[in-house]
């Protein structure tokens, strides 16, 4: 039975490591994408940047105009499609986290099982052993 346990135990801890790693990954990914929210950010406000200093200059260059607010509807685009990304990307880091907390709950019970096995082997030998010396030490009739 305790062979069996620890079959059980190893495929646990198995699980526990496999829902480890599948949440570092859904984590690093998580924050690559935060990474490139504050990139596109950065980037959509030197246009806005851009687009002020050329309103504000003498005379209007509207191709340079154009160019920009196009560029800066495109980072905008890229923003929400990065935004969407990430909220999906949470929402799979947190059920990464519900799954590994699982994984080891179930890892635990086992663990748990598994030591109460073995003290009761140990309380059932102490109590074969004691038996057997005092059967011994009796005397015979």
């Amino acid at each position: 039975m305790t062979a069996q346990l620890n079959t059980l135990l190893r495929l646990r801890q198995y699980e526990v490591d496999r829902c480890q790693s599948q949440l570092a990954a859904a984590i690093l990914h998580e924050r690559a994408l935060a990474d490139r929210l504050q990139d596109l950010d950065r980037q959509r406000e030197q246009q806005r940047g851009e687009l002020s200093t050329l309103t504000r200059q003498g005379q209007l260059n509207i191709d340079a105009l154009r160019l920009r607010q196009r560029h800066l509807q495109f980072l905008t685009d890229q923003r929400s499609t990065c935004q969407a990304e990430f909220e999906a990307a949470a929402l799979v880091t947190q059920q990464q986290r519900a799954a590994l907390v699982a994984a080891d709950q179930r890892r635990q019970v086992v663990e748990k099982l598994r030591e109460r096995l073995v003290q009761e082997t140990q309380t059932q030998q102490q109590r074969t052993e004691t038996r057997e010396l005092e059967e011994a030490w009796r005397p015979k009739s």
